[in-house]
């Protein structure tokens, strides 16, 4: 997710809330400014949730 300073905030524990059933892995934040350079951050990060 991106955000402007508050990194994942309250996020993982509202999406386990109302997705009980879902398996949650740990989250990736990304400052919005960074968003459009991110994709190799990204890329990085879903090869180790694999």
């Amino acid at each position: 997710m991106t955000h402007e300073g508050s990194g994942l905030g309250g996020s993982v524990s509202y999406i386990k809330k109302i997705c009980p059933n879902a398996e949650i892995f740990d989250g990736l934040a990304i400052h919005g400014a960074e968003a459009a350079q991110s994709s190799a951050q990204v890329e990085r990060w879903l090869k180790n949730k694999i």
